[in-house]
């Protein structure tokens, strides 16, 4: 048999490919210690079965726990756009399930085994997770699962995440004009937020302070910013004053990447002024503007790396997700669950497209005469 090398990914996590590539699921495969659960726990409804793909059942337990990955990780990912409708995501996980199922089919075919050390290395940084090596048997003991299914589990990911890879390699290369193009299409998306920085003197506080304490900082932050307003070098205060008199220049931020209360202080000084006391759950600080840039439109130089970066992932996915679909128009599918018939949505979903894109099309110009 053939054995692919699969090259480990720059970051512990998929690949941006996979990030994009689903709904359709290594959320299904990468929790197989999960979705693969069997035995006696399961109750007869778990059991029954959702969909037959060539001939192998589909349980609504699958279908629920993929379901759940896709919320949980919707909800982790983009919270402002998560939907709530629960046909639409058991149908986004019966996609993944059908699809992680037919590319398992297309790896036996071509007759590929992972790589043991990579698989030997995934369980081990997996069970490195639990204090103890009972701990980690408990869990399975509890699910109905072993070592054995979770490692086969696993050898899958890994040799779905290599199919992808292969896959997403024949998508067409992004060129620079390309990305110029879209660069000019959307420039209000490439603004750099305006911004500020800071120094500051920090009075630390612990969390159970008594009242005399809190008092006594208070006091003292007042006879601070007493001096500092009186014209006295600030940075000759926080060697005075300071808890933290290394930790002055607090850099550039903007908005939303401080704590609330230093935030709103913070923007409303003019560059030089300092503000009075601000309670945090650190403790009291004393906060100086000393920085400010206007938000501005960034130059195409800047973004460039970044768009062919997108446009090249957009394009992977799209190749990944036309390769599935080409598996699943092949595939024997009985939906014994109505409902979860992702192929019925999609075609509703595109005839919709195709009648608003009638909608606005312009008519017919013929030449006079």
């Amino acid at each position: 048999m053939k054995s692919v090398m699969l090259q480990k990914p720059a970051s512990s996590g998929p690949s941006p490919v996979i990030a994009l590539v689903l709904t359709l699921a290594l959320l299904a495969l990468a929790s197989t210690v999960v979705i693969s659960c069997s035995g006696d726990k399961k109750s007869k409804g778990a059991l029954e079965t959702a969909i037959i793909l060539n001939g192998e059942k589909v349980t609504q337990k699958q279908i629920s726990e993929a379901a759940d990955l896709i919320r949980g990780q919707q909800m982790r990912m983009a919270p402002e756009s998560f939907f709530g409708s629960d046909v639409e995501v058991r149908r986004s996980a019966a996609r993944g399930i059908v699809g992680n199922m037919l590319m398992i089919e297309e790896i036996k075919s071509k007759q590929w085994q992972a790589d043991t050390n990579m698989v030997n290395a995934m369980v081990s940084r997996f069970i490195a997770q639990f204090p103890t090596r009972e701990d980690f048997e408990a869990l399975l003991a509890g699910m109905g699962e072993t070592e054995e299914s979770m490692r086969k589990g696993m050898a899958e990911e890994l040799l779905i995440d290599s199919l992808m890879r292969v896959i997403s390699a024949a998508a067409p290369p992004t060129d620079t004009s390309e990305a110029r193009a879209h660069y000019e299409a959307n420039k209000s998306r490439y603004t750099a937020p305006g911004r500020i920085r800071a120094s500051q003197i920090i009075f630390s506080l612990q969390p159970n302070s008594s009242d005399s304490v809190v008092r006594e900082i208070m006091l003292r932050a007042g006879e601070a910013h007493a001096k500092a307003s009186a014209g006295e070098d600030f940075e000759k205060l926080v060697k005075e004053y300071s808890s933290m008199p290394n930790n002055v220049d607090m850099g550039w931020f903007s908005r939303g990447e401080l704590l609330p209360d230093l935030e709103r202080s913070l923007f409303a000084l003019k560059i030089g002024e300092i503000s009075g006391p601000v309670p945090s759950g650190m403790g009291v600080h004393l906060l100086k503007k000393t920085g400010e840039e206007e938000s501005r439109p960034m130059p195409f130089e800047e973004v460039s790396r970044n768009i062919m970066r997108s446009l090249e992932i957009e394009k992977q996915a799209k190749t990944v997700n036309e390769y599935v679909e080409g598996l699943i128009g092949l595939a024997n599918i009985e939906f014994v669950d109505a409902a979860l018939d992702f192929r019925t949505s999609a075609k509703k979903q595109e005839d919709k497209d195709t009648v608003a894109a009638e909608a606005v099309k312009e008519p017919e110009t013929t030449p006079d005469g």
